[in-house]
């Protein structure tokens, strides 16, 4: 192991690399988002970025944006590097919450809303838990 992250409290859910900048941007259960910079080895910044977990990060392919979904079903397009909020696309896949059988999970209710976010040219794909596949 070369360098190993545990500044998250209640574990990291997703995780993306921006060569152009060298950053490390993850997102954790509680909403976080931190930012690391990698060249340092250390963190540079961390925000409530989500009320529930940031499930998906994405990063544009001329690493301007970078594109965060979430458990709440909100979307968030970040700027790079300095992070600032450009865009919220709040209820994009609508909240769904499970509840599953007990002793099998360590907590019986889990919501879902955004699943994966990706950027495919200039277009920003997203699905969720509602069973859509969203273009913006």
């Amino acid at each position: 192991m070369v360098s190993s992250y545990t500044d998250h409290e209640a574990g990291a859910t997703s995780v993306v690399y921006s060569p152009r900048h060298n950053l490390l941007i993850t997102g954790g259960k509680k909403g976080d988002v931190y930012i690391f910079d990698i060249r340092q080895n250390k963190l540079l910044e961390n925000f409530k970025a989500h009320t529930l977990n940031t499930k998906s990060l994405s990063i544009d392919v001329m690493e301007q944006f970078a594109i965060s979904g979430s458990s709440d079903g909100n979307i968030k397009v970040w700027e790079l590097p300095t992070m600032r909020c450009r865009e919220t696309w709040e209820d994009v896949h609508r909240k769904q919450t499970f509840v599953r059988p007990t002793g099998v999970f360590k907590s019986p209710v889990s919501t879902y809303g955004v699943m994966e976010v990706g950027v495919v040219g200039e277009q920003i794909y997203s699905c969720g838990a509602d069973r859509r596949l969203v273009k913006r």
